[in-house]
Formats: C-alpha cells, structure tokens, sequence
C-alpha cells in the first residue's frame, strides 16, 4: 500500500511542476509580445504641449475655452491647428494621444477663409454610439480595415494625400455619446495607424521593436497621428454627412424579441 505522505509529496511536487512549466510559459509570451516601441511611437511626451482632460458631455464652444485657458491666450489668433495631450492607456501603459483642434475658418470669424487643401478622414458618432465613417454605416469592428484600406492609397491614389503628413482624423461626436465607445474609437485609430506602419516596415525587412530611438523619432515625423476633434466645425459648414448622422438617430431600434407576426 502506497503511503500517503508519499502520495501526498507526489501531488505536491507535480503541482509545482506545473505552475514553474505556466510561468515560464507566460514570461515567454510576454517578452515576446514586449515591444516598448509601440508605446514610444504613439505616445506623446512633449511637455510644451498642455494636457486636456477631454469631457465630451460638455458643449463644443465650453471645450474650446478651455483649450483658450490651457494656452492663457486666445487661439483664434493662430488661425490654424492646436495640438494638446489627451491622457490615454497606450498599449497598456499609461502615455498621451497627440490630438488637435482647428482654430480657424469657419470657428473662428477673424480667420481668412483658408485656400489650402486638407484631407480629412471623417469619424463621426452619434448619441446612438453608431458610427458614420466617410460617409458609410460602419460597425466598429470594422473601423480597422477601414483606415488601413485608407492608409495604403496615400501618395499611391491620386484623390488621396500625397504623404502621411497630410492625413488627418476628424472626429465629430455627440454631447450624448458614451466616453468609453469614443475611447475604443480613439484605440482602434492608433491601433491602426501603428499595424499599418509595422507592416510597411516589415515590407523592407525592418524589425520595427528593435529599431533605436533616433530612427523611431524620424518615423513619427514620416507617419505621424493626426487626430482632429472637431467642436463644432462640421455644424457649422452643414455638410450632408451631419444631416444623415441625425437620420440615424432618428430611426427608431426594433429588438428581435419586439417583433410581432401575424398569422
């Protein structure tokens, strides 16, 4: 008969096995999946930038003068972009988002009605979280594939722009909306934006998680992240975007189990 402080010890010692055989399993995964690139390459670390903690329940104008208290000055004299930091979990780390608000024609009256050409990719949300990208009902899933489809026609389609410094992400949203979706929103764009990069890279045979800081600090400046919020610019310029944004809205939601069938 087998004693039970052998059979005990026995147990005891495969149980240890195991979790020695788990944890060296998971530590290899992690060093695998480390890549402190990703987080250095979205992350905006410029502490001449002000940090705007964003609450998207407030009215655009009242989020404009808080951008004028951040910079002590009113913006409308630049007649141009503003950047700011929006604190946000990159990668499992706390960083910042580089994101930016134009103060110019039509915002701001004193601004000239500016002649350049901007390219815009349009994120727009309702007070219903559905999201209208370009113009088209897309489930956010599916906002991935959409940028990156986007991405790859730049200086490639001529409708598109010439570099990646002149896509920009405008986001438009409602007071209603709900933080945390917008949240996956702003996730899925840098998300995004930084396969795309990985894979140009890999293109050339170029390890991006091992490239040195001085190479990944020119590849922000050749594929930077722009992401416009709006505040109130599109409703001001009318487009037919706005109008089938508020469609939606309007429509009213039937559940599966709501619905009735004559017989």
């Amino acid at each position: 008969m087998v004693d039970s402080r052998l059979l005990a010890f026995s147990k005891k010692m495969r149980k240890i096995a195991l979790y020695i055989l788990t944890l060296s399993l998971l530590t290899s995964c992690s060093e695998k999946d480390d890549c402190l690139n990703r987080f250095e390459f979205i992350s905006c670390n410029n502490d001449s930038i002000p940090i705007l903690n964003l609450d998207i329940t407030k009215n655009p104008d009242t989020i404009r003068n808080e951008m004028n208290r951040l910079y002590g000055f009113d913006l409308c004299e630049k007649c141009s972009w503003v950047d700011f930091r929006l604190p946000f979990t990159i990668e499992g780390q706390k960083g910042y988002l580089k994101v930016m608000a134009d103060f110019d024609s039509p915002v701001c009256e004193n601004c000239p009605i500016p002649m350049r050409l901007r390219h815009y990719f349009s994120i727009m949300i309702n007070k219903r979280n559905q999201l209208l990208v370009e113009g088209e009902l897309v489930e956010i899933d599916s906002l991935q594939s959409k940028i990156q489809k986007y991405l790859v026609k730049v200086g490639v389609d001529e409708m598109s722009p010439k570099n990646f410094g002149q896509v920009n992400f405008s986001i438009f949203w409602n007071q209603d909306s709900n933080t945390e979706f917008l949240n996956s929103v702003f996730t899925k764009l840098y998300v995004s934006h930084l396969s795309f990069v990985e894979s140009e890279l890999k293109k050339d045979g170029i390890d991006f998680c091992k490239m040195e800081r001085e190479n990944l600090e020119k590849l922000k400046k050749k594929h930077p992240l722009r992401i416009e919020f709006d505040l109130g610019k599109i409703e001001r310029m009318k487009p037919p975007n706005i109008e089938k944004l508020k469609e939606l809205e309007s429509i009213e939601i039937v559940e599966e189990n709501e619905v009735e069938i004559e017989i």
